[in-house]
Order: structure tokens, then C-alpha cells, then sequence
């Protein structure tokens, strides 16, 4: 688990096979070894899964460290409630604490 502007995360996962077909709000991390998460860029979809494989990765890749990680809170109260995390989320671009 992971904080981010006040919202608890699970992950982040590195196999893209553990994230559920569910609506949430996703961030793209990076590290070397998996510590030191950085963050890349935050996203919402009504299937985390799906959105996650179909991605542009070319900025994931560019800003990769080493390793690229989904942490994601799952989020079934419908897009607004996601759209208003996102905007938390990016407006504050608070750095994940593990």
C-alpha cells in the first residue's frame, strides 16, 4: 500500500496481470529495484486493466528507471468521483510515499 494526496493505492504491481478489470484511478510509477518509487503520471478508466495494457507507453518508457509499477485505488462510485481524484492528484503532484 501507498499514499498519494491522501488516497491509499495498493502496489504498485510490475505484472500487469494483478490489476483487476475495475473502475479506478491509476499511477504510473518508476524505480530502480523497485525503491524509490517516482511518479510518471496518474490516469482513470472504468477498467483499470484494460487501460493499462492499451496505454501509450512511449512517456512510461522515457522516464523509465528500471522498472515501471501501476499502483491503483479501485473506485466504484462512478467517473466523476475518479475525475475529481485525478484532478486532486495531479493539481497536488504529491510524490508516493510507500
Amino acid at each position: 500500500m501507498m499514499n498519494c494526496s491522501g488516497y491509499e493505492f495498493e502496489g504498485p504491481y510490475t505484472d500487469m496481470g494483478q490489476l483487476k478489470n475495475a473502475p479506478g484511478v491509476f499511477l504510473v510509477l518508476t524505480a530502480v529495484n523497485g525503491l524509490g518509487w517516482s511518479f510518471i503520471e496518474v490516469g482513470e478508466s472504468e477498467n483499470i486493466r484494460n487501460a493499462v495494457a492499451q496505454a501509450d507507453i512511449r512517456k512510461w518508457n522515457l522516464q523509465n528507471r528500471g522498472i515501471i509499477g501501476i499502483a491503483v485505488h479501485y473506485n466504484e462510485d462512478g467517473p466523476q468521483s475518479r475525475l475529481s481524484m485525478l484532478e486532486h492528484i495531479s493539481a497536488s503532484m504529491d510524490l508516493p510515499k510507500a
